[in-house]
């Protein structure tokens, strides 16, 4: 079967995404400042994102006030408050659990979708969905009752958000520019209301952790730069669907790097999510 470019980016950006989970909670476990955390991998980011963005000069002067606008929701969205509920949620409750509820987001992009992408609710989507989403929690709990703390629920608000911001905004957005200026452009933005916000939250300090912290900063960089190119080939149902790689991919991660360990159901799961994902592709759904 030959894999098309949509699940390509979709799956770069899943493990990617993965990679930055499986560190940000290795930072936030040794004690970071979530609002520092998120001050230095925007400060980190800012020389590469700016220069894509002054790469766009020609295709910024052809920007509508319906392309800024989608920009401001983005970075608002996506660059402002996921950063911080991201943090904050990481902080407050482990890599595996994060990395189960985050993909609430599936169901949530879904019913955006269709309301204001109109893309369609078939029967293969919602049963595809829903083996995602059982696979995603036999892997993540182990089969045992979920328990939600604040931690959890800060997942599930980012879910909600990263359905917005990071599907029906960025659909729109891949459909109107080039991904760098989609990209490059919702960093500009969001770039100092981030700064504001942690600088006037916390006492900022220079971390121990930057080896770890680059890494995150690199990952984001691959996260974003493969997820705008993926919604060019791809509709946000099918993005979001095969982002559930993610969650598999940070238990392998977590097992060698966290110490975690993965149990028989657990591992069932983790299969489910990767057959699901194989008849997404397949299907093109």
């Amino acid at each position: 079967m030959k894999l098309s470019k949509g699940f390509i980016f979709t799956f770069l950006s899943s493990f990617f995404w993965a990679t930055s989970i499986v560190l940000g909670r290795i930072v936030l476990s040794h004690g970071e400042n979530p609002y520092n955390l998120a001050f230095w991998t925007t400060i980190l980011a800012a020389p590469y994102w700016l220069f894509v963005f002054s790469k766009e000069k020609k295709n910024v002067r052809k920007l509508t006030k319906k392309d800024i606008w989608l920009l401001v929701g983005m970075a608002l969205i996506s660059s402002v408050a996921v950063s911080f509920v991201e943090a904050f949620a990481l902080a407050n409750t482990p890599a595996v659990n994060f990395s189960f509820l985050i993909r609430m987001v599936s169901v949530f992009i879904i019913i955006f979708a269709a309301i204001f992408l109109h893309e369609p609710v078939t029967k293969k989507k919602l049963v595809l969905l829903i083996t995602i989403l059982s696979g995603a929690y036999l892997l993540t709990t182990n089969g045992q009752l979920l328990h939600l703390s604040t931690g959890d629920l800060l997942t599930l608000l980012e879910a909600m958000l990263l359905a917005i911001g990071n599907g029906v905004l960025i659909k729109l957005a891949a459909n109107r520019m080039t991904p760098g200026l989609g990209a490059s452009g919702r960093f500009a933005i969001a770039l100092i209301p981030v700064i504001l916000i942690a600088a006037t939250h916390t006492t900022l300090h220079i971390p121990k952790e930057w080896l770890l912290i680059l890494g995150i900063t690199v990952g984001d960089f691959a996260l974003t730069t493969f997820q705008f190119h993926a919604f060019k080939y791809a509709s946000a149902s099918f993005v979001t669907m095969i982002m559930s790689f993610t969650p598999v991919l940070v238990a392998f991660m977590a097992v060698p790097i966290l110490k975690e360990s993965l149990t028989p159901i657990q591992i069932v799961g983790g299969l489910l999510i990767i057959s699901s994902g194989v008849l997404v592709e397949k299907l093109k759904i």
